[in-house]
């Protein structure tokens, strides 16, 4: 199976990007269409439970910002091979608190929007301004696009 890549999108609530809360184009990667930059007021920053707050978005240029957890995707790229999807990336801790335990969940999807599976990773003892570079893995071989579903810490 040749190996292909995914188009990503943040389209969950909780979970803040400039410029994703619509279906990607066939030439975009990641979460943004085709590298655009939206304006930070263009995707209102929201809280857990997907309430709009009046705080402006403080990572504008980055794939995707918890502001809950204050975890910001800084760069995200799926791609398909012969077993399953690999989304591959790096995150960080942007608050002040070091975590015990992060995790990262995302949705995989065919090209009808229908939901084929997830693609997960996690690492321990992330501390406050640390990077973490990530790869999630799915088994959902057929996914066209993928988005960010959960970001667990404690």
């Amino acid at each position: 199976m040749k190996r292909r890549t995914l188009l990503g999108s943040v389209v969950t609530a909780g979970v803040a990007s400039a410029g994703c809360g619509r279906r990607p184009s066939r030439t975009g990667r990641g979460g943004r269409q085709g590298g655009e930059s939206a304006p930070a007021s263009a995707t209102p920053t929201e809280t857990a439970t997907g309430t709009p707050t009046d705080r402006p978005n403080p990572y504008p240029d980055a794939w995707a910002y918890d502001p809950r957890t204050e975890m910001v995707i800084l760069t995200a790229e799926g791609t398909v091979e012969q077993f399953g999807v690999t989304i591959a990336g790096e995150a960080l801790n942007a608050s002040d608190t070091a975590y015990d335990y992060v995790s990262l969940q995302f949705g995989l999807f065919d090209e009808t929007d229908a939901k084929l599976g997830s693609a997960l990773d996690n690492v321990s003892n992330l501390d406050a301004g640390q990077r973490w570079r990530f790869e999630a893995f799915g088994t959902a071989d057929d996914a066209e696009t993928f988005s960010i579903e959960e970001i667990t810490v404690y």
